[in-house]
């Protein structure tokens, strides 16, 4: 409307200046020489000025668009890249990048509109950072936000590697004991924190990048770049694992093992988790931890899906055991695995047996997507389990939503729960709201016997770890008498002796020695 009253001005300004300069054109037989600009000229000089002022406008608005973030105001990575390009070459830059931990959970509990409304807090809070901090010229002037949860700082006369260290671990501290709101939500967050120092300004982004990388990894608050974190190694050990495992799926040398989980009242074996193993040429067995993030990067990862189902499948087909495989969001979310799953559950009729586990730490960014496949799996028989519950975001409307009937506690917090006070008051709650709720809790890293004992005493009511059985192929299971399969627990939960206890994680050994 504004721009619209402004054409209309200029269009009237411009007939003004028409009529004046005809009448004075036409006074006498010698016009004035004032005519011509008048009538020419004069008209001009708005268009022109309005046309400039409207390029500078444009290219003041492809600029915000192209340099800078809409929804916090400040650079994008195009704009931090052009500013360490236009520093003058040998000049030593420090660049942090700072990532927001576990922050998809926020969007797939909140919302889009409650996710980017906790970005704009954190976008604040970090001006404010800086500007306490007199650092990073103006105010936001070199701060930047990367992708979603992702923001850099950018310092051009960079200081030392140890004061770059220090500001780093104050701002996530700071941001850890800020109180951020959605829809009414106080919640905390952390973050993490990767650190570089260069003259080499093509390496800046990459080292600061790798090392936010290393520091998530390894659950570190901030970490500097050195070239141990070098991307070279990573790409050849990826590599390395990419043909070993398309070697392994030619081969048919990925394969279920099985481990069991024990009824905490009974001591008897219910059911077995379904897990991927990788056996090398030389017959190593080699854990998922190994390869199936580099799988889940590449075109195979839906093939081990695939292996796991079908494996699982027909052997629970014919044994007494209800059992569970986990399927993360990436397998939920292709048609192609799910429909594969379906006709593998029809042909084998299992679904009355199966628990489907998915991990509760898991960015679902296509929410109602995987709850409509997950209501589909349940309808169709299958029960659902949330996987490492406690590791994640732990909202208890999250899981109602998803109608899971188990929940199986993170390990970390019982791998320690027989001093930790913390986690045992943690696992408390949970089992509390577990039973409210009409939901089994299992206990995975069950590690030792006082762990076994605690979290039977908390009622717990499934048990699962190397202390009660650790996996192993299914031979080694499968193979044994159903009477003899009992943990040697009373009804009460008690553990009845130490060698009871001992001969569920040493039969299964024995046993595959015996089968083979």
């Amino acid at each position: 409307m504004n721009q619209q009253l402004l054409y209309a001005g200029m269009l009237l300004y411009i007939a003004v200046v028409l009529i004046v300069g005809y009448m004075v054109a036409g006074r006498g037989e010698n016009p004035s020489f004032l005519a011509p600009f008048l009538l020419f000229v004069l008209p001009l000089l708005p268009l022109s000025y309005l046309y400039f002022r409207g390029t500078k406008k444009r290219e003041k608005e492809l600029f915000e668009i192209f340099y800078g973030d809409r929804l916090t105001g400040l650079g994008n990575r195009r704009k931090l890249l052009k500013d360490i390009e236009s520093t003058p070459k040998e000049q030593a830059l420090g660049l942090v990048i700072f990532d927001v931990d576990s922050f998809g959970e926020i969007n797939d509990l909140f919302g889009i509109h409650g996710g980017d409304g906790v970005i704009r807090q954190i976008g604040n809070f970090l001006k404010e950072f800086v500007g306490r901090e007199g650092i990073g010229g103006k105010e936001g002037e070199y701060l930047y936000r990367l992708s979603g949860d992702e923001f850099a700082l950018l310092f051009l006369q960079a200081p030392s590697e140890d004061e770059l260290l220090r500001i780093s671990a104050k701002a996530v501290l700071e941001l850890s004991q800020r109180r951020f709101f959605v829809k009414s939500n106080d919640i905390r967050l952390t973050m993490s924190a990767g650190v570089a120092r260069s003259s080499k300004h093509q390496e800046l982004y990459f080292g600061a990048n790798s090392a936010k990388n290393y520091a998530k990894k390894e659950r570190l608050e901030v970490a500097l770049y050195d070239e141990r974190m070098n991307h070279k190694e990573a790409y050849k050990k990826n590599l390395f694992w990419l043909k070993k495992l398309k070697e392994s799926i030619l081969h048919h040398r990925i394969i279920p093992y099985y481990q069991p989980i024990v009824n905490s009242k009974t001591g008897k074996i219910e059911k077995f988790e379904t897990l991927a193993r990788m056996i090398d040429e030389i017959g190593a067995v080699i854990p998922p931890s190994q390869f199936l993030e580099v799988a889940k990067k590449s075109k195979l990862y839906p093939e081990i899906t695939k292996t796991i189902i079908e494996e699982s499948f027909k052997t629970f087909a014919k044994e007494p055991f209800l059992f569970s495989i986990n399927l993360s969001i990436k397998d939920l979310l292709n048609q192609k695995t799910m429909d594969f799953f379906f006709d593998q559950l029809k042909h084998y009729g299992v679904a009355s047996k199966l628990s489907v586990e998915i991990v509760e730490s898991e960015s679902i960014h296509d929410y109602e997507g995987a709850r409509r496949v997950l209501e589909e799996i349940r309808q169709a028989g299958c029960n659902i389990s949330i996987d490492d519950f406690g590791s994640g975001y732990s909202n208890f409307g999250y899981i109602l939503k998803l109608n899971a009937k188990f929940l199986k506690i993170d390990g970390s917090l019982i791998k320690e729960i027989a001093q930790d006070e913390k986690s045992q008051s943690i696992v408390k709650a949970i089992v509390y709201f577990a039973k409210e709720t009409g939901l089994f809790t299992v206990a995975e890293f069950v590690h030792s016997k006082e762990v076994l004992e605690k979290v039977v005493g908390l009622g717990v009511d499934y048990l699962q770890g190397y202390y009660v059985g650790e996996p192993l192929d299914g031979r080694a299971y499968f193979g044994r008498p159903k009477e003899n399969q009992s943990l040697g627990l009373s009804s009460q939960g008690r553990a009845l002796d130490w060698q009871a206890l001992m001969l569920s994680s040493s039969w299964g050994m024995v046993q595959l020695e015996q089968s083979l």
